[in-house]
């Protein structure tokens, strides 16, 4: 059996948009050119910073580490953005958080669906959300 991370964009200019980390990988995101998953002003995403996050799968685990301290990093059941924009304008030693498939991560006013693609060897890809 084979088992990936999806992130799959919900909304704006890259709706639909999907990547896939493989078991013990990672993805960055953020608006800098080399991020594996670029969230860029120009394609109206706002309040993401150049390395804001990291995906990092090993799973059944997924866990995304803060790279940047923000209140526009937001998880369904972990936090609701604290902290106001101007107290996040220094890097602070980053948070991590676990997220489970069919969660969201809001960045910014990007929104990521986390799901889970499972291939076995007689069965065709399937989607866990």
């Amino acid at each position: 059996m084979l088992a990936q991370v999806t992130l799959t964009v919900v909304g704006g200019a890259k709706d639909g948009s999907t990547i896939i980390i493989p078991d013990e990988g990672t993805c960055l995101i953020g608006r800098a050119l080399d991020c594996d998953l670029r969230l860029s002003r120009e394609d109206g995403y706002h309040g993401v910073h150049p390395h804001h996050c990291m995906v990092e799968v090993e799973l059944p685990v997924v866990r995304v580490h803060e790279l940047y301290r923000s209140p526009e990093l937001v998880m369904a059941g972990h936090r609701e953005g604290i902290g106001s924009y101007a107290d996040s304008r220094e890097p602070l030693y980053p948070e991590t958080y676990e997220v489970n498939a069919g969660e969201e991560i809001r960045i910014g006013n990007a929104v990521l669906q986390v799901g889970i693609l499972i291939v076995t060897e007689d069965c065709p890809p399937s989607m866990v959300l």
